[in-house]
């Protein structure tokens, strides 16, 4: 029979990581492009991480670019936001993904982002919100590029395979940017099929007061992240109470 430890180890590394996620990531209310400014967060550990730039340029809140590809993290965290990855609104946030664990994005609540001189191409306004290439190899700095590339072949590019594959090329030649392995055939073609969305794009968007500015100079995601992190406390109190009787 198995030890008393060994059964209730998975309960004890679920606590473990419960306790050291990264929570409470706080923003500025406003940020202007291509102007750097720092973010702060709490329970950061040596695990390397992905930071996102999300937004709704599309209509559609995610991922849209990373900022940092893989950094670990040290509080404050300072970033920079290009001016061309879309225009000025108040809908864009900061998204960080766990690469040594695999988790899903943690969000800061929403931010107004100033001096945006980009727009969605045709094509993306046609995707339904869908994002058009995966965030996790597009970094923010080549979003320009990559959106001439999808324009150039429009809208050819959305049925036939010639110009969808001439769209990928083009692509994957903008400086940084890696292939998206989803990509598989033009968007009209999987009228019929499942669209596999990208992970990035399968992160949780923030809601309601996580995604509002909660004050005049900043904005903290400590609230939502709290509740999600309690949630799972109470899941794995669960499982060693099990293990227990």
């Amino acid at each position: 029979m198995q030890s008393f430890t060994v059964r209730c180890a998975p309960f004890l590394m679920a606590l473990a990581s419960v306790s050291s996620a990264l929570d409470g990531i706080t923003v500025p209310s406003s940020v202007k492009a291509d102007q750097s400014f720092k973010i702060t967060f709490q329970n950061p550990n040596d695990d390397q991480y992905r930071v996102f730039l999300a937004a709704a340029v599309t209509g559609a809140r995610g991922p849209a670019c990373y900022l940092k590809n893989s950094t670990d993290l040290s509080s404050p965290l300072e970033l920079t936001i290009p001016a061309e990855v879309g225009p000025s609104a108040d809908y864009y946030s900061i998204a960080i993904a766990d690469l040594t664990t695999g988790q899903g994005a943690n969000y800061s609540p929403a931010f107004t982002f100033s001096g945006g001189t980009g727009n969605a191409s045709d094509y993306e306004l046609h995707l339904g919100g869908a994002p058009f290439w995966d965030a996790n190899s597009l970094p923010c700095s080549a979003i320009s590029c990559v959106r001439e590339c999808a324009q150039a072949s429009y809208p050819q590019d959305l049925s036939e395979d010639s110009a969808y594959n001439t769209m990928k090329t083009c692509i994957t030649e903008c400086p940084g940017v890696s292939p998206d392995d989803s990509q598989k055939k033009p968007v009209h073609a999987e009228d019929e099929d499942s669209t596999t969305v990208p992970f990035s794009a399968q992160s949780a968007a923030p809601t309601g007061s996580n995604a509002a500015a909660t004050d005049g100079s900043s904005t903290s995601s400590k609230g939502a992240a709290s509740r999600r992190e309690l949630g799972a406390f109470g899941a794995a109190i669960a499982g060693l109470a099990a293990v227990l009787l």
